[in-house]
């Protein structure tokens, strides 16, 4: 075990061997031109599955040959990178077709394992040219897809590159928590390349005169050892390779979309998921805390806010479940939820707060209050509106063909955003009309205003954030796309726990002291506001005066 973790973690093993042409950049994207040496590799096809999915089928299947499911039940080790062609589309999109390369170590490369699984080819490949373009973190379909583009731009005018084919490569094991290395790779247009199956022909192969630098400085000082010592360390290592790939396989098999939990650098998705989960079981409690509160509360001007808040609680537990959607990974199934539901639920929470404050805005004059059927028309008739766009826009990105899956990480977060501008106009509505609540004789509806106004603009201040980031922070930080779910679940986790924690909890209290007073039952007339009250008694006093 301690072996496995050494070598995940700063273990030397053995380099594709290439050698460094040259290097360059343009616009901050620095690239570099290298010739990868040939040789026989492993390789698994998928097709008519998504990038993401096929490597999720095709890499433990290499993993295993690898860790000795072979005819001579032997573990080779690792050869890095681990590398997989990909055939985009005419709009850049990629295909539902990959093919995996693993290139086998050179102690092999003569007399290679036959794998035991019919699905794993050995094909020989000689030697290509490629730029490459490296960038960290957990890689997925839409960031090869994102840097494979800014490559393209940076070559433009430089050199002349495939375009029916690249490729992508990984260095790291899924449970590194650090220092991930990710490549994209453009071959040159000259320098096709070409697979050979094994037995067609015997190549010798020759190694390049970088390889002394390509192998790790651990490997390139490390001393001869006997025969069966290196045997032994060939057997522990099988061991733990396999033992890696049973606990990586297990763990993508029991989270099945939710699969990045099994890299440590999504960890930010397991504390939002016990926020979420805390958050709906809360969320849960007040609604039965409202339910009760329905039958308790008499004074008819708090009543009449209780059906609208109950309604805004409703919107509040769908923005914790709408997380989950932005935990699991971007697909076909998902994308339609996000793109509906975010803006959909917050215009509904945001309605509620308008209506809300705009009953406020006459209570606090003294005037009577809109019955609770108003209230509750005008929370949702004004979030109705959002529910057209939304619909409008994910049947029209459905009908052409799931556009959602051909889009690149930039345009997808644009029409996020752009999706949501009338949700900022209720959003900034609200924060005015809050501040209306401010003017006006009676001192007591005021604190409810006050509540309204403090979460709107925190509100305010959370969007301001995440849209900032989505569009402009993580590009400039080169996060994107892999920093996009993450940002966008913590501004709704946040802001769900703003809109319980700063208007709801409060508000709960003051209807609980309402609760405890002897006021006319709800449907009956209203008593005029206590300042009407006293200036009639002046009245009354000043007319025996006189």
């Amino acid at each position: 075990m301690l072996g496995m973790i050494k070598n995940s973690l700063f273990g030397s093993v053995e380099t594709w061997p290439w050698q460094v042409v040259s290097q360059g950049g343009k616009e901050e994207v620095s690239y570099e031109e290298r010739t990868c040496e040939g040789g026989r590799f492993a390789t698994v096809e998928v097709t008519d599955k998504p990038v993401d999915e096929g490597l999720r089928e095709a890499m433990p299947k290499v993993m295993k040959y690898v860790g000795g499911t072979n005819d001579k039940g032997i573990g080779m080790g690792m050869t890095v990178p681990v590398s997989f062609a990909v055939f985009p589309g005419d709009d850049g999109s990629l295909q539902k077709k990959l093919k995996v390369w693993f290139r086998i170590p050179n102690q092999f490369q003569s007399n290679p394992p036959v794998p035991t699984d019919d699905s794993i080819k050995i094909e020989e490949r000689e030697s290509i040219t490629v730029y490459s373009l490296q960038f960290g973190g957990y890689a997925k379909e839409a960031d090869y897809v994102a840097h494979a583009a800014q490559l393209r731009t940076a070559l433009e005018g430089t050199a002349t590159c495939r375009s029916d084919i690249y490729f992508c490569t990984g260095y790291d094991p899924p449970m590194k928590p650090y220092g991930r290395r990710n490549e994209a790779l453009q071959e040159l247009s000259e320098g096709l390349h070409s697979f050979r199956p094994f037995g067609e022909r015997l190549k010798k192969l020759r190694l390049s005169p970088s390889y002394s630098l390509a192998v790790t400085t651990s490997q390139a000082l490390q001393p001869q050892l006997p025969v069966w010592t290196q045997r032994r360390e060939t057997e522990i290592h099988s061991r733990e390779v396999h033992l890696q790939v049973t606990m990586y396989e297990d763990c993508i098999k029991s989270t099945e979309d939710y699969y990045f939990v099994c890299d440590n650098e999504g960890a930010w998705s397991i504390v939002l998921e016990s926020l979420a989960i805390i958050g709906i079981v809360v969320t849960i409690i007040l609604l039965l805390a409202y339910l009760f509160l329905l039958r308790r509360v008499q004074d008819c001007s708090l009543w009449n806010t209780l059906p609208t808040q109950f309604l805004f609680l409703l919107g509040v537990l769908g923005l914790f479940s709408l997380a989950f959607a932005f935990i699991a990974q971007f697909n076909q199934q998902t994308a339609p939820v996000r793109y509906f539901l975010f803006g959909v639920l917050f215009a509904l929470c945001f309605s509620c707060l308008l209506a809300h404050a705009s009953n406020l805005v006459k209570l606090v004059r003294g005037r009577v209050s809109f019955s609770w059927t108003t209230i509750l028309c005008i929370a949702i008739g004004v979030s109705l509106l959002q529910v057209i766009i939304a619909i409008e826009y994910v049947t029209l990105m459905m009908t052409r063909g799931m556009m959602f899956m051909h889009m690149t990480p930039c345009q997808l977060n644009v029409d996020f955003v752009v999706l949501l501008v009338y949700v900022l106009f209720l959003m900034a509505l609200t924060f005015f009309i809050s501040k209306a609540t401010f003017c006006g004789p009676c001192e007591n509806w005021k604190q409810h205003g006050r509540l309204i106004f403090v979460t709107v603009l925190i509100s305010i201040i959370i969007w301001v954030v995440w849209i900032s980031m989505l569009l402009r922070g993580n590009p400039q930080l080169q996060r994107q796309p892999q920093w996009d779910d993450p940002v966008i679940c913590i501004a709704l986790v946040t802001n769900a726990w703003v809109f319980l924690l700063l208007y709801i909890i409060p508000e709960l209290c003051i209807l609980y002291r309402s609760s405890r007073q002897n006021c006319p039952l709800p449907g009956n007339a209203c008593p005029a506001p206590a300042y009407q009250c006293s200036f009639r008694v002046e009245n009354q006093e000043l007319s025996r005066d006189c």
